[in-house]
């Protein structure tokens, strides 16, 4: 590997890096490198500058490139430091892990029995979080929405990097500078087991509202009861948010794509959704 050939390499890391993040996360991964290209790398270690050694770390943390990452972290390169968006190498893993419908499905089959990283990816993906969890001092760090990589975790579905997250040290309860919290992209299975751990089941977001908010605006069918059902079991209430609009009084999302469209497929569906409406109220504080 020349000299001009690592410098393009370093750069073409900054400049990837430059793009969307969660854009580039589902695109394809580079190879991690193989011994015979870092021994290379040791031999021009001089000729790395600090700066191109930091973006190569961003982009490898992001690609999961476990022995890269090792590299970079042996000679210098900063876990904690922060690219131009504020994200950091954790953060930046986070967002390059596996979400595909086919891993979150799998995740959420064993959210009682919770394996970690799941899928033929499985031993890289964690080589390369543990590395970089080993290395930081900041789990916490923030982006510059306010975002932590265990908030990036839960908004991707992937609760199985938010438990691993939360046993290292990282805030169940951190909020992005919107007012989103961890809570609001738990799946029904996941909701009291998060609260066992500290997570606070009535967090409210930037507009006041609540878990039980946002599945009365946007679920419907039996997905609306199992959610409702098992979030009132974990401590959820009903509450006012900044509009004066209780959760159990918010307006049904309309249309439900899976309406039974038979005579009496309309009459169930407003049942339901009457009988959820009173089982939230009934959390209702009294006075």
């Amino acid at each position: 590997m020349t000299t001009t050939h690592l410098r393009f390499l370093a750069r073409s890391f900054a400049l990837l890096l430059a793009s969307t993040v969660v854009a580039a996360a589902t695109g394809g991964a580079v190879a991690d490198y193989d011994q015979q290209q870092l021994d290379e790398l040791s031999a021009k270690q001089a000729e790395l500058t600090p700066t191109e050694a930091q973006a190569a770390l961003w982009r490898a943390a992001h690609e999961n490139s476990p022995k890269t990452v090792a590299w970079l972290l042996q000679h210098g390169a900063n876990a904690d430091a922060q690219d131009e968006s504020g994200k950091t190498a954790l953060i930046l893993n986070v967002l390059g892990a596996r979400h595909d419908d086919a891993t979150i499905e799998q995740l959420e089959k064993a959210f009682k029995d919770l394996p970690p990283w799941p899928g033929e990816d499985a031993k890289t993906e964690q080589a390369t979080f543990e590395l970089l969890l080993k290395s930081t001092h900041e789990i916490d760090a923030r982006d510059g929405k306010g975002i932590t990589a265990l908030l990036y975790a839960a908004a991707l579905k992937r609760f199985d990097i938010v438990l691993r997250l939360h046993a290292a040290g990282a805030d169940l309860n951190a909020k992005s500078t919107g007012g989103e919290a961890p809570i609001f992209y738990a799946p029904p299975a996941m909701l009291a087991t998060l609260v066992k751990l500290g997570a606070d089941i009535n967090a409210t977001d930037a507009r006041g509202g609540t878990v039980l908010h946002r599945a009365m605006r946007s679920l419907c069918d039996d997905r609306l009861r199992d959610y409702v059902d098992k979030a009132t079991k974990a401590g959820a209430r009903d509450s006012m948010n900044t509009k004066g609009q209780w959760a159990s009084e918010v307006p049904d999302p309309g249309f439900c794509p899976t309406l039974d469209f038979g005579p009496n497929g309309l009459s169930k569906q407003l049942a339901l959704i009457e009988a959820v409406r009173k089982q939230v109220k009934a959390t209702r504080p009294k006075g």
